[in-house]
Order: C-alpha cells, then structure tokens, then sequence
C-alpha cells in the first residue's frame, strides 16, 4: 500500500475523526480531507497533471498543503519542495535541476512566479472552486516510482535534489511507527510536516502549531500551550526549540504521553 492507501483505510474506519487541526482551532476531519483532495486531484487531472509530472509546491503548513499533497500522490505525480533555507536563488537552481511541470502556491508565490524566467514556464495549478465533484482518483504505479523530490543546500551551497519513492515513505512511517506506536484517539501537536502525513496514514489527529514554523524559537509558548490544553494533545512531536518554548510555562500538561 502507498501512503494515500493507507490515509484512505483511516478515512473508512473514522470518518468524522479529527485528522489536522489549524493554529487558529479549525478541525478537519478524516472524511472531508478525503474529498477536498479528491476534487483537487480531479483539478490538477484536467490541467494535464499525470503520473510522473512533477509539481513544485510554494506554500506554507497548511490543510490546503497536505490536501495538495494527497492531490497529487493520487494522480502517481511527485511533488517537490525547494530548501526554504537557500531562499530565491535555491528555488531558481530546483526548478533548473529537476524542470517541474507545474506550480501550486500561494500569495507571494503568484507574484515570484512573474518574477522568474524559470517559473515563467510552469503551469499554475489553481485551487478548487468548491463546485467540483471530487470522483475517486488513485493511481498505482510501482513502490519504486518517485513521489517526493527535496532539497539540502549540501556542502557546495547549490541544492541538491533528494528523491523519496512511494516505497520508501511508506517505509519510513512503518518505521516511524515502531517508535511512536500511535494508538486511536491520539492528538500530536507536530511542527515538522513529515510527520502529519504518517499521522494520516496512522489514523492521529495532527495540531499545526500557532506562529511561524520557519523561526521555532521565536514562537510563542503561551499560545502553544493554550493549543495542548485546547485540543487535549497528549503528544508533541517538535524540535528542541519548540520544545524549550512550551516548557517556560508553569501550568501543568498532565494530559501528555511522549515527546519526540
């Protein structure tokens, strides 16, 4: 199974569970992330985008992010992402190393996309206008086709491309798994976005911290730990920074199980 399968088993034995819960309280369920990104799959699909293409993804932790993600997987494309970090100059080099055949973002995105010769030629995937009637897609291509292409700025500066098959990210949840044991019920406020997509295969609710997850230490702490007694998270899945942050309170959070 690849992991929209696996997201899909989820959506037929909890459809009304709670799978990403935004900054600002919104709940998502199972079964309505299942049929907003079966009507943006159905969009991309009449765009032109199959199996193989390649769709570099601009925008930010969202819920419209993982149903783009989940778009896509379903159509046997590969989604790429740019190193955040190399800024304007890295996503340059990106799109010239791999020749994405399309675009989704958000914002300033649209604007960069006029900016740059590079961007000039990619088809802008839109966003559904809520009037599409989202069929169900699903592509099967072999565990050894690509689905996920990032990148590291890698000891020269100019980013390197790093490709993760269907395989191996089913793979790296299963492992992921053995560690985190994720049981029915459970909540994770999770900043690392990786980590939300095994949530979905695993059937976990997933709390999008409030703040700008490209400056954890600047976060609030405050507001994080309103989340945790909000939506009674019993897990945190964070780096140290985050971590640090929620830790300068003195309120308890008995409700907490694990930290990773």
């Amino acid at each position: 199974m690849n992991l929209v399968e696996l997201f899909l088993k989820q959506v037929e034995a909890q459809p009304n569970a709670a799978a990403i819960i935004t900054a600002k309280g919104r709940i998502v369920t199972y079964a309505q992330l299942a049929k907003s990104s079966a009507a943006r799959a159905l969009v991309y699909q009449q765009a032109g985008i199959g199996a193989g293409d390649v769709v570099l993804i601009a925008r930010g932790v969202s819920v419209e992010l993982y149903e783009t993600l989940l778009a896509i997987f379903r159509l046997g494309a590969v989604a790429m992402f740019p190193e955040p970090a190399a800024g304007l100059k890295g996503l340059r080099l990106a799109v010239e190393a791999v020749r994405p055949k399309a675009m989704v973002t958000e914002g300033i995105g649209h604007a960069l996309r006029l900016l740059f010769p590079e961007l000039w030629r990619l088809k802008s995937l839109r966003d559904p206008t809520g009037s599409e009637v989202g069929r169900e897609i699903l592509a099967h291509l072999p565990g050894d086709a690509p689905a996920l292409i990032t990148f590291t700025s890698g000891s020269t500066g100019r980013p390197k491309g790093i490709v993760r098959t269907s395989d191996f990210l089913v793979l790296q949840h299963t492992l992921l798994e053995k560690l985190r044991r994720t049981k029915p019920g459970d909540v994770d406020l999770i900043s690392l976005p990786v980590f939300i997509l095994s949530n979905l295969a695993a059937g976990a609710a997933s709390v999008i911290p409030a703040g700008k997850l490209t400056r954890p230490a600047k976060l609030d702490g405050a507001r994080l730990r309103a989340q945790i007694s909000a939506h009674r998270v019993n897990r945190i899945v964070a780096p140290p920074a985050i971590c640090a942050r929620i830790a300068t309170g003195a309120a308890p959070m008995d409700q907490l199980e694990a930290i990773f």
